[in-house]
């Protein structure tokens, strides 16, 4: 419950963490179709398939017909009502209370009580904010403080205040998918989860290096990760992200994964982010296969200058391994590039 994924019909489990197509927290609402669709929850059971996986009266297993289309069948089969979350028309075994809010006052707002951020999303998106916000707590004694921080204790939202040597002064640290004076706006991002499958290539070393990156115009990286892999009986997956600079600079983005014996390049991967680049959050889930070939797969013909390395993928694509200051088909300054 409250881990992002959804094990319950409807979303029960992740009402709270879940979305709805409209970007709004589900709720007390029904989510079907594979999170195209939510439904209010005075539609869930009512004879009528709102969704088109159905789920929204498969839920109700007992309700085998019994009673008309728009009504709502007891669990007991005792009764058919024509609305359900009141005490007016109520069934035996109390089931019309099933898929119901806490309130059915109509100004009731789901979770309105809970602390929530106010923040200019205009702003959040296209304007960089100062790392650190000091958040001032009043100088008193230690059990004063600990009540006024106790008040605070979503300030910093995702991220953690520390306080300042010697002051009552606390500043906000953020994780790096979240950013802002309180870290209150999510970082742009691309989510990149994989596996090596590696049963055809048991010659393969037992751990590899990895390098994950997110490149702009193919030859610039924006950011990057490095991981290790090692060789098991049932390779495990991993995930990592990949943050866009703030503000964002226009070109075409890509996910290159490049694999190392030490500091050898064995052989790499890149796939296309843009046009989806737009996308606040995007993820890329791949099963990453070498080809059945000797390692390293040099060009037939070098196209990389100043004794660069040139190195053959699939698809007729090669990359440029350049010495430390060039770029591109290490002509320029300063990495690394791949070309159709």
């Amino acid at each position: 419950m409250g881990d992002g994924h959804i094990d319950c019909i409807g979303a029960r489990d992740e009402r709270n963490v879940a979305s709805c197509p409209d970007h709004r927290m589900v709720g007390d609402r029904f989510l079907c179709d594979k999170g195209r669709k939510c439904i209010d929850y005075m539609a869930v059971c009512n004879g009528i398939k709102d969704c088109v996986d159905e789920t929204d009266e498969s839920i109700c297993y007992w309700n085998t017909g019994y009673c008309p289309v728009g009504q709502f069948s007891c669990a007991d089969q005792k009764g058919c009502k024509s609305t359900r979350c009141t005490k007016e028309m109520a069934c035996t075994d109390k089931s019309q209370y099933f898929w119901c809010p806490n309130s059915t006052n109509e100004n009731y707002v789901y979770r309105s009580s809970k602390d929530r951020s106010v923040f200019d999303i205009k702003k959040g998106c296209y304007n960089q904010l100062e790392s650190h916000t000091k958040l001032a707590i009043p100088s008193s004694s230690p059990n004063q403080q600990v009540k006024a921080l106790a008040h605070r204790y979503f300030y910093c939202n995702r991220g953690f205040y520390l306080q300042v040597i010697a002051s009552s002064e606390f500043v906000c640290f953020c994780p790096p998918t979240f950013y802002g004076d309180r870290c209150q706006y999510n970082s742009r991002r691309v989510g990149f989860r994989f596996r090596f499958d590696r049963r055809q290539r048991p010659d393969l070393s037992f751990i590899l290096n990895v390098l994950v990156a997110l490149v702009l115009n193919g030859s610039t990286v924006v950011d990057h990760q490095f991981l290790l892999d090692e060789a098991k009986e049932h390779s495990s997956k991993s995930i990592t992200y990949l943050i866009y600079p703030r503000p964002k600079p226009p070109g075409t983005y890509s996910v290159r994964i490049e694999t190392y014996h030490s500091t050898e390049l064995i052989h790499f991967w890149e796939y296309p982010v843009s046009p989806l680049d737009f996308l606040p959050v995007l993820r890329i889930v791949k099963v990453l296969r070498f080809p059945a070939r000797s390692f390293p797969w040099l060009c037939s013909h070098n196209y990389c200058e100043n004794n660069g390395t040139c190195h053959q993928q699939e698809d007729n694509q090669f990359l440029c391994i350049c010495a430390y200051g060039w770029k591109a088909r290490c002509e320029t300054f300063p990495l690394i590039l791949i070309y159709n």
